[in-house]
């Protein structure tokens, strides 16, 4: 610890100053030993930098020695929807012609029959039971409106009709009969006399017209309702088994009513298909209506009379529509629930909530294939109800409602003749509220209705939409896209219109949230009677049947994922699959023949459940049957079971995606040797120009500026542009200084030129130098000698992606790969085994190196490895961390030196004040004596 200092009390002399001068003498040898320090370091850093250089460009040699960088095929299609291939190095350049005449496709089946839920109740509906039927397999949502009164010339009948949409707005097409003669049918849609026959139903199909015999035996009183589902039964049924075999829907046969009658209808829902009913006959029917002599058969009569004579040209429709007619709520309900009578329009059974039939209103069910049969919902605010409707006697009409949306809000402060409530304050309608974070401003109410507002909401790109509900008089604002998706409105401190309470949609005008509801699927992890959700038919333990082969599922321990390995692992020989954005099971065959699913033994409802049959104890064919693929290779025909192919052609693999023809076009990928050459050329050509520094004249003037490195005095004196401009200027001499005279660096840029050149002694390949296989010197294609002194190769640039271009656009190596691959590879990666006989007459073999790629890499290898002059200049023991050492302890010797000498200025100066204070004291007694003697 130093002792305190104070120093020039007696004589005023500023001793520190004095002494830090004579320091900065004394430490300026130790700032020259840092000094010193600092260049070796960056010799370290530049010398590691090279070592650094000279690894990139070994390691990017590694690519230039594999047979793949040469010999790569890339294979082209010319119709890549048919057919895509792909090339080995085994593989012959040249042209392949693929016809394919068949696509192989595995037997295939996945979840079509339909699971249905009551989607909204209504109507004095209940519940709903499903039930289930082969051909029952449209998703989408029934809305079924029950109504009575005078309707279509029918008095005092009570109606169900019912209305399908599709889950993807489906457009079908349908052909609706003629009328049912009033003779054959009553106002309830039912027989009067018997009807019994062959009809022969006549359609066309994709355009050729066919035809096949229906048997109809109804007796009088039998529903028209019957006979349609009967008809929709059968008729799936014949064209299933005559165009298909897959056990799909194409037809939906419903009845109608108009004005004129009864008609039965005929929609084609078969979207990979063209259906088109042409009617009914008789085909014993002999003669032409309207000859002489025709009598119509009594088939004939009974078809005529039925309407189904003439089918009306098809039209193009969204919706699917049903009806059915009676005398009574009680009778309806009776109608609606038995089979015998057409039953409900979706399979199943309606519980009433008085016991016996339906009331007036609409109730809807929802049906699809997947196992958690819900549809989706939108969050929605549903606004309270205002207190003129409610307390409205006689309820206020439709008509008044939208009369009262049309008005114009007005400026008045009450509600007027309009259904807001009298005491609703409008003063505050104007200015900002928020839907889902977006603003919305209204500006003027007074000149705006009910019906502009709602329209400026759903025009506003909150992604909402606004309207009334006529049934519940209520405002209700929805999302646009469904599911569990939050919708807010308002944002605090921001909104500065009472729009929500005006509308009371907000929930402080007691308005109601009902947040949406997800699809749904399954969580495969969880055990089954866990699963929430769960399979909308519930499943029990128990065993399924796949192709004859029985399965048991626990439910109490299995998940949906042990199921579908039990069957994938079972000797079924299919594979199932659940995807869980359909929330739909699939069966794929490993072989050809259809999938039979159920089993008359079966316990358990799985497949049931998971749409894949309809009956659980029938066994029942399902799906498509598989296919072989079948094509022409270059003139050969084959057959295989798989679309993917790869024992046809040598080394090429191809996979089939649709029949036609396309041609294959096999050649050299050159890219691939590019890449790698340019890569080389990138990394090369970074370490001659590193070691083509810029010249820096000796008698330059940037040398008596920036020559020696800044110590920490010089450094505080100099603003941080200027220490950086310093050192910017230093390094370039620095580098330029040491690259010139280092004999390491001087000697890798001879050898490294030579190396670059030497001739490869190879017996397997003609070219022997790298220019014959057109690697130039940037430069020699101009004649520039400027340039090609420097060494660098292709062009004066290090960046691998203008390298890969000018190799591409102006060398010659291209076409050389593209005719001789071998030889390129060979040039680059040949080695040799060489054999020695020692002096006892022993044999060894060893590798030799002889491809450039390997050579030059040996090379590099010499330059940087553990005996290079490199490494033992850099490395931790090396001669540049020696020369460090040594000047760090001369630093410290210096250091304790300096130390001394000031310890020994300071005492120095000590010495000279207390000799000056001693002097002061006798001054002052000597005056105050002579002052004493003189008084």
């Amino acid at each position: 610890m130093e002792s305190l200092r104070v120093s020039g009390l007696i004589s005023g002399m500023d001793t520190d100053a004095i002494v830090e001068s004579y320091m900065t003498s004394a430490k300026a040898p130790i700032n020259k030993l840092n000094q010193q320090i600092e260049e070796l370091n960056y010799e370290k850093t530049t010398y590691n930098s090279f070592i650094t250089m000279v690894t990139d460009i070994k390691n990017s040699l590694l690519d230039l020695k594999m047979e793949s960088t040469f010999k790569s095929k890339v294979t082209t299609s010319s119709q890549e929807n048919i057919a895509t291939a792909t090339s080995s190095i085994t593989t012959n350049p040249g042209t392949y012609t693929l016809k394919v005449d068949q696509v192989a496709e595995p037997a295939y089946a996945s979840s079509i029959y339909t699971n249905k839920v009551l989607s909204q109740t209504g109507a004095g509906i209940k519940s709903f039971s499903p039930s289930y039927s082969p051909y029952d397999q449209l998703e989408g949502t029934h809305t079924v409106d029950i109504y009575t009164g005078s309707n279509y010339g029918y008095n005092d009948k009570w109606f169900a009709k019912d209305t399908f949409k599709s889950n993807t707005n489906e457009t079908y097409t349908v052909n609706h009969s003629n009328t049912a003669d009033k003779t054959l049918v009553n106002g309830n849609g039912e027989l009067t006399q018997d009807v019994k026959g062959d009809f022969t139903f006549v359609y066309t199909y994709n355009g050729e017209e066919n035809l096949f015999t229906i048997n109809m035996d109804y007796s009088s009183g039998t529903s028209l309702n019957k006979i349609a589902s009967d008809l929709d039964l059968e008729i799936n049924a014949k064209l299933d088994a005559l165009h298909g075999d897959n056990a799909q829907q194409t037809m939906k046969v419903t009845l109608n009513l108009d004005d004129n009658g009864f008609n039965f209808s005929f929609y084609d829902v078969d979207s990979q298909n063209d259906i088109e009913v042409l009617g009914f006959v008789d085909i014993n029917q002999t003669g032409t209506p309207g000859d002489a002599g025709y009598t119509p058969t009594a088939t004939t009569q009974l078809i005529n009379n039925l309407g189904l004579n003439l089918i009306y040209e098809s039209e193009t429709t969204k919706e699917i529509t049903n009806i059915m007619v009676s005398n009574s709520s009680e009778k309806l309900g009776t109608k609606l629930n038995s089979s015998d009578q057409g039953g409900f329009f979706a399979p199943g059974k309606l519980e009433f909530e008085d016991g016996k039939g339906p009331k007036e209103g609409t109730f809807k069910i929802y049906q699809d294939s997947s196992a958690v049969c819900r549809p989706e919902t939108y969050t929605t605010f549903y606004g309270d109800t205002f207190d003129k409707i409610k307390n409205a006697n006689p309820a206020v009409d439709k008509d008044k409602i939208n009369e009262w949306l049309n008005t114009k809000i007005g400026s008045k402060t009450k509600a007027g003749n309009t259904f807001f409530d009298d005491d609703t304050v409008f003063s505050d309608l104007n200015g900002k509220f928020y839907i889902n974070g977006v603003e919305i401003e209204i500006g003027d109410y007074t000149q705006l209705t009910p019906n502009d507002l709602m329209a400026k909401v759903n025009g506003s790109g909150a992604g909402v939409t606004m309207t009334y509900d006529y049934d519940k008089n209520i405002f209700q604002i929805s999302n646009n896209d469904g599911g569990a998706v939050e919708l807010t409105l308002g944002n605090k401190g921001l909104d500065t219109s009472n729009f929500f309470e005006v509308f009371k949609v907000g929930l402080n005008s007691g308005a109601t949230y009902v947040r949406g509801q997800n699809k749904g699927s399954l969580d495969t992890a969880t055990v089954i009677n866990k699963l929430d959700p769960s399979f909308t038919y519930p499943i029990k333990s128990g065993t399924f049947s796949i192709n004859g082969v029985s399965i048991y599922i626990d439910i109490t321990k299995d998940t949906i994922n042990d199921v579908i390995n039990k069957v994938n692992k079972s000797g079924a020989g299919v594979t199932m699959t659940y995807d869980s954005t359909t929330d739909k099971f699939s069966l794929t065959s490993t072989n050809d023949e259809r999938i039979k699913v159920g089993g008359k033994n079966d316990t358990s409802s799985f497949l049931l459940s998971a749409g894949l049959l309809y009956n659980q104890t029938t066994e029942t064919v399902i799906g498509t049957e598989g296919k072989d693929a079948v094509f022409t290779m270059n003139g050969v025909k084959y057959t295989r079971d798989s679309n993917n192919v790869s024992d046809v052609v040598p080394g090429m693999s191809f996979t089939i995606n649709a029949t036609g023809t396309t041609v294959f076009n096999v050649k050299i990928d050159t890219d691939k040797a590019v890449s790698a050459l340019a890569e080389f050329a990138s990394k090369y050509n970074t370490l001659i120009n590193a070691l083509n520094p810029t010249e820096i004249a000796y008698n330059d003037d940037i040398r008596d500026k920036y020559s020696e490195p800044l110590n920490d005095d010089d450094k505080a004196s100099m603003s941080e542009d200027e220490i950086k401009t310093y050192q910017e200027n230093y390094e370039k001499i620095a580098y330029y200084d040491l690259v010139t005279r280092s004999s390491e660096l001087k000697t890798l840029k001879t050898n490294i030129r030579s190396a670059l050149t030497k001739l490869v002694d190879s017996d397997n390949s003609k070219y022997s130098s790298i220019t014959q296989i057109g690697i130039n010197i940037a430069g020699s294609d101009t004649q520039d000698i400027t340039v090609t002194k420097v060494g660098l190769l292709f062009d004066v640039t290090t960046d691998k992606t203008e390298l890969e271009e000018y190799i591409k656009e102006n060398s010659k190596f291209i076409s050389i790969l593209s005719e001789n691959p071998e030889d390129v590879y060979k040039f680059f990666a040949d080695s040799k085994t060489v054999y020695t006989t020692d002096s006892s007459g022993k044999e060894t073999s060893s590798i030799e190196n002889v491809g450039f790629a390997r050579v030059f890499s040996d090379f590099l290898d010499d330059n940087i490895n553990s005996t290079s002059a490199l490494y033992k200049k850099t490395s931790t023991n090396g001669t540049i961390e020696s020369e460090i050492s040594s000047l760090k302890e001369q630093i410290e010797s210096q250091t304790t030196r300096v130390e001394m000498y000031l310890e020994r200025l300071y005492s120095q100066f000590a010495a000279m004040e207390e000799k000056l204070s001693t002097l002061q004291q006798s001054s002052s007694y000597l005056t105050n004596l002579s002052s004493g003697s003189s008084s």
